[in-house]
């Protein structure tokens, strides 16, 4: 099967745009934690809470340099917005096992649904791994810009 360009659905375009939306303010939250680290410094060094005509342009190009590297780094993020497109690669399953696996030696022991599709490993749910055969495909929605998984569904091969 051939791969595919489609426009983004709204669950995919509001996942986005709220990652987007996390960065600029756990951006904004770390900056302040920043000045307010400053500012107690500066107060048990000085006894005082701010140094005259120091602090607010401290603050203010604190939050000035922050916000212009949120938005540089943020910019592939804005382009798929923008673009409002996914790319669906179909991949053809060649192999499916499940193992007992656990996180770490005191978590409980539970199941993984692996599907192996053209050299690539997918852990999938039971209920994917179920209805999942050999030669079907597994229909991948990907990220225009970043390439960012989005959605996994299996698709049966019609014959």
């Amino acid at each position: 099967m051939n791969n595919q360009i489609k426009k983004l659905s709204i669950e995919e375009l509001v996942s986005i745009k709220k990652e987007l939306r996390s960065n600029y303010i756990t951006s904004f939250l770390i900056c302040t934690m920043i000045l307010t680290i400053i500012h107690l410094y500066i107060f048990l060094s000085f006894d005082s809470w701010l140094l005259p005509d120091f602090g607010v342009l401290l603050d203010l190009g604190m939050l000035t340099i922050v916000f212009l590297l949120t938005r540089l780094l943020s910019n592939n993020i804005k382009k798929e917005i923008i673009i409002g497109k996914k790319k669906i690669e179909f991949l053809k399953i060649e192999r499916k096992y499940n193992y007992q696996d656990r996180d770490d030696r005191y978590s409980p022991e539970y199941t993984k649904y692996v599907l192996n599709a053209n050299g690539k490993k997918f852990v999938v749910t039971e209920e994917q791994y179920l209805t999942a055969d050999i030669s079907d495909y597994i229909e991948v929605h990907k990220s225009f810009v970043r390439e960012i998984e989005l959605k996994r569904k299996i698709k049966k091969n019609s014959p």
